[in-house]
């Protein structure tokens, strides 16, 4: 002002009132919701980083010193105001007198100031970083973190409980005269903040508000922290094995991995044990797992994400919300004191409110929940059904390329015998005396093809399991649809009878009482006796509309809750079961494909020697080597043979060309045309086999090990559903 010349500090006006005019109301006694913590948290940090840029210190932060501007959207802005007692004070300079609020003050302050004990100790910037920590607390529990029994009146019990907290105590509250101090390292449980922000929160207030200087946070440490927390990407998630929503804080580039590594850091549980799912699918499979949580749509973060763990080691019970009681009235009225209970009522009423629309949510949530992950399970055993029949199929062409080879081998062993007892061998040293027909070499390797039994046993074996696996699915089919009946008979039982409106409408009878209590006492003197009856029959049903909505609360929406949560949580463990099963079936079929290719490995090994034999026969040479040096200038017969052999089988085999084979110069008879033709189909039918496997094994999606015996990965193990009808019908769902 240029008549005084002095400067005047002018503020935009603030029609949303004070953070203490906003903690007053009922709506918010024990809190300002998340959202609106955040920002109070972010703006009063932001004014402060300021201030400190400026070298300018407080010295009375407060909430009715924090005022609330409403932008043209209805968002909220949180400024600092009253720079009364604010003075220019850089970081390594201190002050010595005495100014703040003696709730929010610093215990060296409040000695000094409040308590008035001789002392020279100095002040310095930090001040203010108390200050901070006791406004923020306020903000998210609507309550002072420290309070002496009598409040003022009790300051010497008040310096006690600041000065001697110990590290990592963020409240300390005596509630009778000369009694203990409660002291808490958390937040109370009527807060509206969750559990994720709660565990960021903590650590920041307990380093706000420690005495000890040279523990507590600086200026620079609390303001990455509170930047870190803006910056952070909010995920919801529905803990179904607690009944709990969750909102998980984490950083912006943090990826699916980590991501589970944060849920597990709140929930205790392993993220290999995890099951995330979105609309009846992994969450895996909805987002890429590589990608930043940033990435994701705005949609899934405040979507519906359901956690489940795979083996629910044990089952929790749903914890009561804790309800403050409702104030008592004397018998007598008093017209002040029925204001300020009035008052209570009210923000117990606001309270009651936030639970029921919490359990509301919660128990819609447990239905949708269960079905997405039935939905789930049926999905993968959905995915078993079509593994299973290209099994199936894959089986038969299997057999009958089995039986070709069997009826192949024992052709060419007929030729062959029929060949040697006529004198006709071309590698027989002795012509004269020819081997008899049993003890030829190459009979003798035929015999072994045609008495090996273990081919044939084993797919015998394959077939009978995947007939298992058959009637496997479909019992566990239809217990998931047992499950899906049962479940079927609960619903949300508050929704449909409107507990949400039925709250409602109570509490707005209790503001209306509260209005006409808060008339009342300004016109006091001025009441007629029909009005101070008008005040004693709304005092009667003050009391009844906070009894009826404590009932709702406690004997109608908790106990519901409580009756789904057990069915859903019982109905959970039933599905994880079968989950558990399906995993049964999909490493069962996968043993039968390994022990597919094992055998059409062996197939293909049994093909080459009986093919060789046929080639060593046709050429009248006893080797391929042989063969490829004397005919390098005939036309040659190329053999597939598959990549899996030691030593690779492609053959160029010399001679001249008589119907796709080599003819030996002496004219030695050929074998039938119908043993050669048919080894010849047979070397294209085994790969097209060999590619048929791989295709089922990538549908399966697996990398495990071969696993060493059918009868390890038995359906009927334990845990397993039962053998016969009769057992499955004794068995209980779940």
């Amino acid at each position: 002002l240029a008549s005084t010349n002095k400067c005047v500090l002018v503020l935009e006006y603030c029609e949303g009132g004070s953070l203490h005019h906003m903690l007053d109301n009922p709506q918010h006694v024990y809190g300002l919701q998340e959202s609106e913590f955040l920002r109070v948290l972010t703006h009063v940090s932001a004014g402060i980083q300021y201030l400190r840029q400026e070298n300018v210190i407080h010295r009375d932060i407060k909430p009715g010193n924090i005022m609330r501007y409403v932008t043209e959207e209805g968002l909220s802005i949180y400024k600092l105001t009253d720079f009364g007692a604010a003075r220019n004070l850089d970081d390594s300079e201190s002050f010595e007198s005495l100014c703040g609020t003696e709730e929010y003050l610093h215990p060296a302050i409040y000695e000094k100031a409040v308590l008035r004990l001789p002392t020279a100790q100095s002040f310095d910037a930090k001040v203010d970083l108390w200050s901070l920590g006791v406004t923020f607390y306020h903000t998210a529990t609507g309550q002072l973190p420290f309070q002496a029994y009598g409040g003022r009146s009790n300051r010497y019990k008040m310096f006690d409980i600041i000065s001697q907290k110990e590290s990592g105590v963020i409240s300390g509250v005596q509630k009778t005269e000369n009694g203990p101090i409660e002291w808490k390292s958390d937040l109370p449980e009527t807060s509206p903040l969750t559990s994720g922000l709660k565990s960021i929160i903590i650590p920041l207030l307990a380093g706000l508000m420690e005495p000890n200087e040279g523990k507590m946070l600086t200026y620079d440490a609390m303001f990455r922290i509170i930047q870190k927390i803006d910056k952070k990407v909010t995920i919801k998630v529905f803990h179904y094995n607690r009944c709990e929503e969750l909102i998980i804080y984490t950083e912006p580039n943090t990826t699916f991995a980590g991501l589970k590594d944060e849920i597990a850091s709140l929930t205790d549980i392993p993220s290999a044990e995890q099951i995330l799912l979105v609309g009846g699918q992994l969450l895996e499979r909805v987002v890429d797992p590589l990608a930043d949580v940033s990435s994701y749509p705005d949609s899934l973060k405040s979507g519906k994400v359901y956690l489940f763990q795979r083996e629910m080691s044990e089952k929790h019970k749903l914890p009561k919300p804790k309800i403050p009681l409702f104030p008592a009235f004397p018998p007598y009225a008093n017209i002040d004191e029925d204001a300020r209970l009035a008052h209570k009522c009210s923000a117990q009423g606001e309270l009651i409110k936030r639970y029921v629309e919490r359990i509301s949510n919660n128990q819609l949530l447990l239905l949708d929940g269960l079905m997405c992950l039935r939905i789930y399970v049926e999905s993968r055993l959905a995915e078993t059904k079509i593994c299973q029949d290209f099994m199936v199929q894959l089986m038969d062409e299997c057999g009958y390329h089995y039986d070709a080879l069997f009826q192949l081998a024992r052709l060419l062993r007929e030729s062959i015998a029929r060949q040697v007892s006529q004198g006709r061998d071309p590698f027989s040293v002795d012509i004269a005396r020819p081997p008899a027909v049993s003890d030829h070499p190459d009979i003798q390797k035929l015999d072994l093809v045609l008495q090996d039994t273990a081919i044939r046993e084993v797919h015998a074996k394959a077939r009978d399991r995947i007939k298992d696996i058959q009637q496997y699915r479909e019992a566990l089919k239809k217990k998931i649809e047992e499950i899906k009946s049962y479940a079927a008979q609960y619903s949300d039982a508050c929704q449909k009878e409107n507990c949400c409106k039925k709250i409602k409408y109570h509490l707005g009878q209790i503001s209306v009482i509260q209005s006409r209590f808060r008339r009342d006492r300004s016109v006091r003197l001025q009441m007629t006796a029909h009005d101070q009856n008008i005040h004693g029959f709304e005092r009667t049903r003050l009391g009844d509309q906070c009894t009826r909505m404590k009932n709702i609360l406690v004997n109608h929406c908790f106990h519901h809750l409580d009756r789904v949560f057990e069915s859903r949580l019982h109905f959970c463990e039933s599905l994880t079961k079968c989950l558990m099963r399906v995993n049964k079936i999909e490493k069962n079929i996968n043993n039968v494909l390994n022990c597919q290719k094992l055998l059409t490995d062996k197939l293909l090994k049994q093909k080459t020697m009986c093919t060789t034999e046929l080639l060593n026969w046709e050429s009248g040479y006893a080797s391929y080597d042989t063969a490829k040096n004397v005919a390098s200038d005939y036309q040659y017969l190329q053999l597939s043979v598959p990549a899996s052999q030691s030593a690779p089988m492609d053959v160029n085999v010399g001679g001249a060309a008589s119907d796709g084979l080599y003819t030996h110069p002496r004219n030695t008879q050929g074998l039938s045309s119908q043993v050669t033709e048919g080894f010849q189909s047979m070397s294209g039918d085994a790969r097209n086999l060999q590619e048929k496997l791989q295709a089922l094994q990538d549908m399966l999606a697996t990398n495990s090990m071969i696993i060493r015996g059918l009868d390890e990965t038995s359906l009927h193990s334990s845990g397993s559903l039962p053998r016969s009808a009769e057992e499955r019908n004794n068995d209980e769902v779940g």
